[in-house]
């Protein structure tokens, strides 16, 4: 199979692109599949040569430097990144030949446009199959058991003409639309009228193996990486942690933060360091981007995962920090009717959950989780392997070959959501 990954944000080592895309493609590689990647036109060459990736995209729509601040000044950004995303896809499957299938992993209204005129010019033609893959909603979510919100926009409104108009795509099976969690392919549906299917979120599956020498009575160790951000509840977690210290000041506890930027919270008012904090030995403020290898030297140190993301971004969006965190045994602090949740009541990682918004509930988990250490490892533990086997790249690979009709044995059930 000729297996093309198109994905425009692919740049340096931020953010989860680089690690996402490389999973995938050491997988398809692995299995003889020739694989092509087209990444951003500024790419780094160490990203380049390292994943055998061309630079295509002249823009990255991810990155929100300049972006417009009128509406219609931010419609026709929308309108110029879609053309230019077009121009260079066109340009490039021109030049490269026929592929049997090609993955976009990460979808905006920057970007899907673009796609759709792609699709409706080399669909089933210059390329076989087409797998358009969504990772943020269109809806707003509104509590527990309530319907998820779809406010109208003019971006919602050109977002759903686009998925709409790819019926006939969609009907005779050259473009397939995806998501990588359950809930949120249940949102697409209910938001276009058309079917969308679960692709698992590959990750790698080699569990780290510690050199520590265990008889060294070392800090209980609670990690918070990825980028600090307020849909991440990082403002919350400082909260918390204030609060820890305050009432267990001897505490044999530490803390690791990915903080590199402050940011923005929904009142408009900067989140920063906390003075506090700062100045305590027993917390670590992490102020990079991290390669492979810091990333997973910090996995090794951590003990809990402490993941307070809000459910209003992520209610249905995954955490590749929450599934690398039940592949090695790390038990989480979740917040309860997130995605994370689902994750360990699908028996997939063990952890302990606290209530929405309330730093008293997640101190209070904080400190459930010192206490109870030695019991959630063991349960995280016990549910290494159903992790490891279903967020698996080999995963990943037969949903998607199942999916688009490369592979004849090995099917799945591909609306078991």
């Amino acid at each position: 199979m000729k297996f093309l990954i198109a994905e425009e944000a692919l740049i340096d080592r931020r953010g989860h692109w680089f690690e996402y895309i490389t999973t995938i493609s050491n997988q398809f590689r692995a299995s003889g599949d020739e694989v092509r990647i087209a990444a951003n036109s500024q790419a780094v060459e160490e990203i380049l040569n390292e994943l055998q990736a061309d630079a295509v995209f002249p823009k990255n729509a991810w990155r929100k430097d300049g972006q417009a601040q009128s509406s219609f000044s931010r419609l026709r950004q929308v309108w110029k990144h879609n053309e230019n995303l077009f121009k260079a896809s066109d340009a490039y499957v021109q030049e490269q030949g026929e592929f049997d299938v090609l993955f976009v992993p990460t979808i905006l209204i920057d970007h899907i446009l673009g796609w759709r005129k792609f699709a409706k010019k080399h669909a089933g033609k210059q390329v076989k199959k087409i797998v358009l893959f969504f990772v943020n909603g269109q809806g707003t979510y509104q509590g527990p058991g309530k319907p998820i919100l779809f406010r109208k926009s003019p971006s919602k409104f050109l977002f759903k003409y686009a998925l709409s108009s790819l019926k006939k795509e969609v009907e005779n099976g050259t473009v397939l639309l995806g998501c990588e969690t359950q809930e949120m392919a249940k949102e697409y549906e209910a938001f276009c009228g058309l079917p969308f299917h679960y692709l698992p979120h590959a990750v790698n599956e080699t569990p780290l193996e510690s050199n520590v020498d265990e008889s060294v009575p070392l800090p209980k160790t609670f990690s918070h990486l990825g980028f600090s951000r307020f849909e991440k509840g990082s403002d919350l977690l400082q909260q918390a942690m204030k609060r820890f210290f305050e009432e267990h000041p001897e505490a044999n506890v530490r803390f690791l933060l990915q903080w590199v930027t402050d940011f923005a919270k929904e009142d408009g008012s900067i989140c920063t360091k906390e003075k506090a904090l700062l100045s305590n030995p027993k917390v670590q403020y992490i102020d990079k981007a991290l390669n492979s290898e810091e990333y997973k030297s910090l996995l090794l140190q951590t003990d809990v995962m402490v993941l307070p993301y809000r459910p209003s971004s992520y209610y249905a969006r995954v955490s590749r920090v929450a599934i690398e965190a039940a592949i090695n045994s790390i038990p989480m602090i979740y917040t309860k009717d997130s995605w994370n949740e689902s994750l360990v009541l699908d028996h997939h990682g063990a952890g302990t959950g606290f209530d929405t918004e309330s730093v008293d509930s997640l101190y209070q988990a904080i400190e459930y989780s010192v206490t109870h250490l030695d019991t959630l490892k063991n349960e995280a533990e016990s549910r290494r392997l159903s992790a490891l086997e279903h967020y698996s790249a080999a995963t990943f690979e037969r949903y998607l070959k199942s999916l688009t009709g490369y592979s004849s044995k090995d099917k799945v059930a591909l609306n078991d959501r």
